[in-house]
């Protein structure tokens, strides 16, 4: 096998979502947070860790959607709820009114006849 110089490959990852796996908290000083990366098939792909310290986590309190919004914040991703979708109503179709075709009646013997042999 040949030797080659050092190459670096690089290849991106679209990152579509991100959960916050646990919390070790440092009381009255910090919290370290663990941050699960998904794609956009939903596979976790990586995982990384957010120092919260000063006045971030004094300012935290009891408030989850504060934790959400300083993980995106530092990591720099950007939160959104996306619009719900609303079922939109058909438009209804006014039925044309069809003339009937006029039909040719059918002749009908009124007596059977007899064939001819």
């Amino acid at each position: 096998m040949p030797s080659i110089l050092p190459f670096d490959r690089i290849t991106t990852t679209t990152i579509t979502s991100f959960d916050i796996e646990s919390i070790e908290v440092i009381l009255f000083s910090s919290a370290r947070i663990r941050v699960n990366l998904y794609n956009s098939n939903g596979d976790r792909f990586d995982v990384t860790y957010v120092l919260m310290s000063g006045s971030d986590y004094t300012a935290w309190g009891n408030d989850d959607q504060y934790i959400l919004q300083f993980v995106a914040n530092t990591l720099g991703f950007t939160i959104f709820v996306p619009e719900p979708v609303v079922p939109v109503d058909p438009v209804p179709i006014d039925p044309v009114p069809v003339d009937p075709v006029p039909v040719d009646p059918v002749p009908v013997d009124p007596e059977p006849v007899d064939p001819i042999i």
